[in-house]
């Protein structure tokens, strides 16, 4: 059974007043439209940020990492195809 993998549209607030309005609302604590992301891998994370940015810029959404099945899945099928297992992690 194929399943949708939820990735949300998104896109940055870069003004000044839109971030204003996002404090307020997640301050509040009630629903809200926007998400506060920090980086917190370690050193780089400036960069890493960045990276983020210009991915949700370009792309339009983020997305979650794959579960370690739906992997493995992936993994049988490209085997299957005969498309050498990706290096990753």
């Amino acid at each position: 059974m194929l399943r949708e993998v939820a990735v949300p549209r998104s896109r940055c607030a870069s003004s000044a007043e839109e971030m204003a309005q996002a404090s307020e609302e997640l301050a509040g604590g009630g629903p809200s439209g926007y998400v506060i992301l920090r980086v917190a891998e370690g050193p780089g994370n400036a960069n890493r940020a960045l990276s983020l940015r210009q991915i949700i810029e370009t792309e339009g959404h983020i997305s979650r990492e794959p579960s370690a099945g739906e992997r493995e899945a992936l993994e049988a099928g490209l085997s299957a195809l005969g498309i050498p297992k990706a290096v990753y992690g």
